[in-house]
Protein backbone atom coordinates (compact mmCIF):
# COMPACT_ATOMS: atom_id res chain seq x y z
CA UNK A 1 0.00 0.00 0.00
CA UNK A 2 0.88 3.45 -0.95
CA UNK A 3 0.77 6.17 1.81
CA UNK A 4 -0.13 10.00 0.53
CA UNK A 5 0.24 12.80 3.63
CA UNK A 6 -1.27 16.18 2.68
CA UNK A 7 1.24 18.83 3.64
CA UNK A 8 0.80 21.82 1.39
CA UNK A 9 -1.26 23.78 3.83
CA UNK A 10 0.24 27.14 5.05
CA UNK A 11 -0.99 26.58 8.82
CA UNK A 12 -2.02 30.17 9.56
CA UNK A 13 -3.89 29.20 12.75
CA UNK A 14 -0.58 28.17 14.01
CA UNK A 15 1.93 31.09 13.18
CA UNK A 16 2.50 31.88 16.70
CA UNK A 17 4.41 28.58 17.28
CA UNK A 18 5.44 27.37 13.76
CA UNK A 19 7.98 30.31 13.48
CA UNK A 20 7.75 30.34 9.68
CA UNK A 21 8.08 26.60 9.27
CA UNK A 22 5.36 23.80 8.07
CA UNK A 23 3.52 23.45 11.05
CA UNK A 24 3.66 19.73 10.75
CA UNK A 25 7.64 19.98 11.61
CA UNK A 26 6.56 21.14 14.96
CA UNK A 27 7.89 18.83 17.37
CA UNK A 28 6.08 16.97 20.28
CA UNK A 29 8.12 15.10 22.82
CA UNK A 30 11.37 15.03 20.55
CA UNK A 31 9.79 14.25 17.40
CA UNK A 32 8.13 16.50 14.73
CA UNK A 33 4.40 15.61 14.19
CA UNK A 34 5.43 14.14 10.53
CA UNK A 35 7.78 11.82 12.26
CA UNK A 36 5.20 10.65 14.12
CA UNK A 37 3.38 10.19 11.12
CA UNK A 38 6.28 8.71 8.97
CA UNK A 39 6.68 6.05 12.26
CA UNK A 40 3.61 4.74 12.77
CA UNK A 41 3.15 4.11 8.85
CA UNK A 42 6.25 1.80 9.38
CA UNK A 43 4.94 0.32 12.53
CA UNK A 44 1.29 -0.70 10.14
CA UNK A 45 4.13 -1.59 6.87
CA UNK A 46 3.36 1.33 4.84
CA UNK A 47 6.82 2.71 3.59
CA UNK A 48 5.59 3.46 0.45
CA UNK A 49 4.95 7.89 1.05
CA UNK A 50 4.55 10.50 -1.28
CA UNK A 51 4.79 13.85 1.02
CA UNK A 52 2.96 16.86 -1.24
CA UNK A 53 4.27 19.91 0.01
CA UNK A 54 3.44 23.58 -0.49
CA UNK A 55 4.38 26.36 1.77
CA UNK A 56 7.85 25.11 3.43
CA UNK A 57 8.68 22.61 1.23
CA UNK A 58 12.38 22.40 1.55
CA UNK A 59 12.06 22.13 5.15
CA UNK A 60 9.77 19.51 4.52
CA UNK A 61 11.96 17.65 2.54
CA UNK A 62 15.07 17.63 4.12
CA UNK A 63 13.38 16.71 7.24
CA UNK A 64 11.82 13.48 5.45
CA UNK A 65 14.54 12.85 2.95
CA UNK A 66 14.88 9.38 2.54
CA UNK A 67 11.49 8.52 3.90
CA UNK A 68 9.70 9.75 1.21
CA UNK A 69 9.09 10.60 -2.10
CA UNK A 70 8.15 14.32 -2.52
CA UNK A 71 5.26 16.04 -5.32
CA UNK A 72 4.95 20.12 -4.71
CA UNK A 73 1.76 22.00 -4.98
CA UNK A 74 2.63 25.83 -6.35
CA UNK A 75 -0.49 27.44 -5.79
CA UNK A 76 -0.50 26.24 -2.09
CA UNK A 77 -1.47 29.98 -0.96
CA UNK A 78 -4.86 30.43 -2.87
CA UNK A 79 -6.29 27.52 -2.82
CA UNK A 80 -7.38 24.38 -0.57
CA UNK A 81 -6.61 20.72 -0.77
CA UNK A 82 -8.98 19.42 -3.17
CA UNK A 83 -6.93 21.29 -6.03
CA UNK A 84 -4.22 20.15 -3.96
CA UNK A 85 -5.44 16.32 -4.55
CA UNK A 86 -5.98 17.12 -8.13
CA UNK A 87 -2.68 18.98 -9.15
CA UNK A 88 -1.09 15.80 -7.90
CA UNK A 89 -3.71 13.18 -9.88
CA UNK A 90 -0.98 10.69 -11.01
CA UNK A 91 -0.51 9.68 -8.17
CA UNK A 92 -3.86 8.09 -7.49
CA UNK A 93 -3.37 5.09 -9.29
CA UNK A 94 -3.38 2.55 -6.89
CA UNK A 95 -4.68 1.45 -3.53
CA UNK A 96 -3.83 4.40 -1.25
CA UNK A 97 -3.56 5.44 2.43
CA UNK A 98 -4.40 9.33 2.31
CA UNK A 99 -3.87 11.87 5.51
CA UNK A 100 -3.70 14.75 7.10
CA UNK A 101 -0.03 16.08 7.85
CA UNK A 102 -1.36 17.56 11.00
CA UNK A 103 -3.49 14.72 12.65
CA UNK A 104 -1.39 12.23 15.81
CA UNK A 105 -3.64 8.84 16.13
CA UNK A 106 -2.81 5.41 17.89
CA UNK A 107 -1.26 2.08 16.09
CA UNK A 108 -4.58 0.38 16.68
CA UNK A 109 -6.86 3.20 14.65
CA UNK A 110 -4.20 3.12 11.54
CA UNK A 111 -4.47 -0.65 11.33
CA UNK A 112 -8.30 -0.67 11.63
CA UNK A 113 -8.61 1.58 9.05
CA UNK A 114 -5.54 -0.47 6.67
CA UNK A 115 -7.64 -3.69 7.40
CA UNK A 116 -11.61 -2.11 6.33
CA UNK A 117 -11.75 -3.98 3.17
CA UNK A 118 -13.84 -1.26 1.22
CA UNK A 119 -13.55 0.36 -1.49
CA UNK A 120 -13.82 3.83 0.62
CA UNK A 121 -12.99 3.41 4.72
CA UNK A 122 -12.80 6.69 6.44
CA UNK A 123 -11.15 7.17 9.97
CA UNK A 124 -14.47 8.26 11.78
CA UNK A 125 -14.89 9.62 15.70
CA UNK A 126 -18.49 9.12 16.43
CA UNK A 127 -18.30 9.42 20.07
CA UNK A 128 -18.53 13.68 19.29
CA UNK A 129 -19.42 16.16 16.73
CA UNK A 130 -17.15 19.07 17.11
CA UNK A 131 -17.09 22.69 15.36
CA UNK A 132 -13.93 23.72 12.80
CA UNK A 133 -13.63 20.34 12.02
CA UNK A 134 -15.06 18.13 8.78
CA UNK A 135 -18.53 16.72 10.34
CA UNK A 136 -19.68 13.78 9.23
CA UNK A 137 -23.73 12.12 8.63
CA UNK A 138 -24.30 8.17 9.24
CA UNK A 139 -26.45 5.66 8.50
CA UNK A 140 -25.01 2.57 10.28
CA UNK A 141 -21.88 2.40 9.60
CA UNK A 142 -22.13 4.14 6.45
CA UNK A 143 -21.12 7.98 5.91
CA UNK A 144 -23.89 9.43 3.45
CA UNK A 145 -22.67 12.94 3.81
CA UNK A 146 -19.49 14.58 4.71
CA UNK A 147 -18.14 18.50 5.15
CA UNK A 148 -18.23 21.60 7.02
CA UNK A 149 -21.65 22.29 5.79
CA UNK A 150 -23.10 19.68 8.46
CA UNK A 151 -23.51 21.51 11.22
CA UNK A 152 -22.24 20.27 14.99
CA UNK A 153 -25.94 19.90 15.92
CA UNK A 154 -26.77 17.48 12.71
CA UNK A 155 -23.45 15.85 12.76
CA UNK A 156 -22.91 12.14 13.80
CA UNK A 157 -19.42 12.37 14.20
CA UNK A 158 -15.99 14.21 12.60
CA UNK A 159 -14.04 12.47 10.02
CA UNK A 160 -10.46 12.85 11.29
CA UNK A 161 -8.40 12.91 8.27
CA UNK A 162 -7.72 9.30 7.46
CA UNK A 163 -8.92 7.45 4.67
CA UNK A 164 -7.76 4.59 2.51
CA UNK A 165 -9.09 3.63 -0.56
CA UNK A 166 -9.09 0.48 -2.75
CA UNK A 167 -7.95 0.66 -6.21
CA UNK A 168 -11.33 0.88 -7.58
CA UNK A 169 -11.91 3.24 -4.52
CA UNK A 170 -9.05 5.64 -5.40
CA UNK A 171 -9.79 5.92 -9.63
CA UNK A 172 -13.66 6.65 -8.37
CA UNK A 173 -12.03 9.73 -6.49
CA UNK A 174 -10.06 10.74 -8.71
CA UNK A 175 -12.79 10.92 -11.61
CA UNK A 176 -15.13 13.00 -8.97
CA UNK A 177 -12.36 15.10 -8.82
CA UNK A 178 -12.22 15.73 -12.04
CA UNK A 179 -15.91 16.31 -12.75
CA UNK A 180 -15.56 19.12 -9.76
CA UNK A 181 -12.90 20.97 -11.35
CA UNK A 182 -14.24 20.69 -14.19
CA UNK A 183 -17.02 22.54 -13.15
CA UNK A 184 -15.09 25.67 -11.92
CA UNK A 185 -15.21 27.53 -8.30
CA UNK A 186 -13.39 24.99 -6.27
CA UNK A 187 -10.39 26.91 -4.89
CA UNK A 188 -11.61 26.49 -1.53
CA UNK A 189 -13.25 23.60 -1.52
CA UNK A 190 -12.27 20.31 0.41
CA UNK A 191 -11.44 16.74 -1.07
CA UNK A 192 -14.05 15.96 1.00
CA UNK A 193 -16.70 17.21 -1.54
CA UNK A 194 -15.82 14.53 -3.50
CA UNK A 195 -16.34 11.48 -0.76
CA UNK A 196 -19.57 13.55 -0.06
CA UNK A 197 -20.91 13.00 -3.85
CA UNK A 198 -19.37 9.96 -4.19
CA UNK A 199 -21.88 9.08 -1.05
CA UNK A 200 -24.84 11.31 -2.69
CA UNK A 201 -24.40 9.18 -5.96
CA UNK A 202 -24.66 5.67 -4.16
CA UNK A 203 -21.40 4.33 -3.32
CA UNK A 204 -21.12 3.31 0.21
CA UNK A 205 -18.32 5.18 2.21
CA UNK A 206 -17.70 2.81 5.60
CA UNK A 207 -16.62 4.18 8.69
CA UNK A 208 -14.04 2.46 10.64
CA UNK A 209 -14.71 4.22 14.10
CA UNK A 210 -11.65 5.48 16.27
CA UNK A 211 -12.43 6.43 19.91
CA UNK A 212 -12.17 9.93 20.79
CA UNK A 213 -9.35 10.01 22.85
CA UNK A 214 -6.78 8.14 20.59
CA UNK A 215 -6.27 11.04 18.11
CA UNK A 216 -6.00 14.94 17.57
CA UNK A 217 -5.53 16.96 14.76
CA UNK A 218 -2.60 20.04 15.48
CA UNK A 219 -4.87 22.94 14.10
CA UNK A 220 -4.38 25.53 16.46
CA UNK A 221 -2.52 26.41 19.40
CA UNK A 222 -5.10 25.30 21.92
CA UNK A 223 -4.36 21.74 19.53
CA UNK A 224 -1.18 21.87 20.19
CA UNK A 225 -0.46 22.34 23.80
CA UNK A 226 -3.12 19.53 24.68
CA UNK A 227 -0.63 17.26 22.26
CA UNK A 228 2.11 17.74 23.84
CA UNK A 229 -0.19 16.67 27.33
CA UNK A 230 -0.72 13.56 25.40
CA UNK A 231 1.29 10.40 25.05
CA UNK A 232 -1.24 8.22 23.05
CA UNK A 233 0.61 8.77 19.67
CA UNK A 234 3.61 7.69 20.90
CA UNK A 235 3.08 3.94 20.78
CA UNK A 236 3.39 1.63 17.86
CA UNK A 237 2.52 -1.13 18.71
Amino acid sequence: MKALILAAGLGSRLSTLTSGQPKCLLELHGKSILQHQLDLLAACAVTRVTIITGFGAALIRSHAEGRADFAHYPTFASTNNLLTLHYCRQLLNEELLLLFADVLLTHKALRECINCPADFALLVDSSRSLPGTMRVRLSGSAVIDIGSHITAAEGHGNFIGVARFSARGVKLLADQLDQIVAEGRCNSAYYTEALARLATNGYRLESVNVDGSSWLEVDTEVDYLAARDRTFYLSCE
